[in-house]
């Protein structure tokens, strides 16, 4: 059937007008959706990093955006100052593990609103930018870096503090990385990248210490990015050695002892040096079976040394904290002593002052373990801690060794001497045996054995050795064939 003229005409203008206005409808909604998508990802983030869940905290996207307008302010004004403290726990995550997270989220809390009140004396500007990193921006202080120290120093003592939390004496602390406009980095992005690699090197440090930014700190950050699948065939390919260096009798000048210190020879690099590949080490999980090397190769060199005519000769080594919190370092130890046939007596085991202080209760029961082999464990680099004497009495400890930081110029720093005297003194009192760490000249000797120190080492006796260079240095002293130590 043909439909009129006009009919038709009006069908199909309807027709049109309705495909015109679904596409038109269809178009406003993509529209609506783009726009709603773009809204949320520049919105979503910093709604979701406004604050943290547990302490209240604002988070990364608040200190970034705070760091940008200070800068902007200081641009405009140099006579403001801009610099960022990047403060990191220490391995808060076994506190959780350990004693559960209703003493962990404690915890966090408590140490979260003593460094909130402590930043509040000189900045507002406190910020939480991890699980359990905190940064504070300190702005308009002065053209004083030490002011910048005074406070990081002043956060390390805060989360040092012992607090009872559930029951439970518990002992933290902290590695403080400090980042300062325009000498560490020009921009806000820069600042906290900066500000984390000297948190880093604070780390290596030690948990306690401090560190502003060098440009020779990113050199050795890209550095480990070099080295790091080197680092992962290193073991099996034998790059690994131990260097030894000597510990003195001062009354006696005998050897009473070595620390054992590994070393590793790149194929390609040649030495790379301790503080580069260490972290990197530990980073990549291999410090286990690279610890338990060391203490297997360090066991077997020393007994082939006592079986040549040196009997008495003991050998120290450095148990890092990833080793130790894994809490199988007893049974790595025996195993290395059944198979060289080292005397357990002729073993000791250093381990930092921050280590054995990270876990009260865990690491009484695993030093008793030890020295129930017969293990002597060392306190080492004593007194870059802050934990107080009386704690340390808590623990099996035979030896304390004095950080090489107090013993420079310890002949002419009126400050380093009263800290030294004091250690000696305390430690002897306890029953420790006293080691100095450092030691480069005959000043410092002098002032040590006036002040009644035991044992040495440093470079005015020996640098560390190879084992070759170690035989030699023990034949040609022939006061190390008499040792009674």
């Amino acid at each position: 059937m043909n439909l009129p003229l006009n009919i038709f005409n009006l069908y199909i203008i309807t027709l049109s007008i309705f495909i015109l206005g679904a596409v038109t409808l269809a178009l406003v909604g993509l529209v609506f959706v783009f726009a709603m998508l773009y809204w949320r990802s520049q919105t979503k983030p910093a709604v979701q990093d406004y604050k943290h869940y547990l302490t209240g905290l604002p988070g990364r996207a608040q200190m970034m955006s705070k760091l940008e307008q200070l800068l902007v302010v200081k641009s405009q004004n140099d006579m403001a100052h801009v610099a960022l403290l990047f403060v990191d726990l220490d391995d808060f995550n076994n506190v959780n593990n350990s004693l559960g997270n209703k003493v962990g989220d404690a915890l966090l809390l408590h140490l979260s609103q003593e460094l909130r009140n402590l930043a509040g004396r000189y900045s507002k500007y406190f910020y939480q930018i991890g699980s359990d990193e905190f940064a504070v921006i300190l702005y308009d202080y002065g053209n004083d870096v030490n002011i910048v120290s005074e406070v990081a120093n002043e956060i390390i003592h805060v989360v040092a503090k012992p607090v009872s939390i559930e029951g439970y004496e518990l002992h933290s602390s902290c590695a403080v990385g400090i980042c300062i406009y325009p000498e560490c980095a020009t921009d806000a992005d820069g600042l906290l990248k900066n500000a984390s690699v000297a948190r880093d090197n604070a780390k290596k440090i030690g948990f306690g210490s401090q560190s502003l930014y060098t440009q020779e700190m990113s050199k050795k950050s890209a550095m480990r990015t070099l080295i790091s699948a080197d680092l992962r065939m290193a073991l099996e390919r034998n790059e690994f050695y131990l260097q030894y260096q000597p510990m003195i009798n001062i009354a006696t000048q005998q050897v009473e002892g070595v620390e054992a210190l590994l070393r590793w020879r790149h194929p390609s690099l040649g030495n790379i040096t301790p503080d580069i590949f260490i972290p990197a080490i530990e980073d990549l999980g291999l410090i286990h079976s690279v610890g338990k090397w060391v203490v297997y190769t360090a066991c077997k060199e020393i007994s082939k040394l006592q079986a040549a005519g040196n009997p008495n000769l003991c050998v120290a080594i450095n148990i890092s904290a990833h080793q130790f919190n894994k809490g199988d370092i007893a049974s790595v130890v025996a195993e290395a002593m059944w198979e060289t046939g080292i005397a357990a007596d002729k073993v000791e085991l250093e381990l930092t002052e921050a280590v054995v202080m990270s876990d009260t209760e865990k690491s009484v029961l695993m030093l008793n373990v030890l020295q129930t082999m017969g293990v002597k464990i060392a306190v080492d680099d004593f007194g870059t801690g802050y934990s107080a004497m009386n704690q340390l009495t808590k623990f099996p400890i035979s030896i304390l060794k004095i950080d090489r930081c107090f013993i420079h110029d310890v002949n002419t720093n009126a400050s380093n001497l009263a800290i030294v005297s004091t250690m000696i003194r305390m430690g002897k009192q306890l029953g420790y045996k006293v080691v100095a760490e450092g030691v480069e000249t005959k000043e410092e000797l002098e002032v040590l054995r006036r002040e009644g120190c035991e044992i040495i080492q440093g470079f005015y006796f020996s640098k560390p050795l190879s084992i070759a260079d170690l035989t030699k240095y023990l034949s040609d002293n022939v006061l190390v064939k008499a040792s009674t130590a």
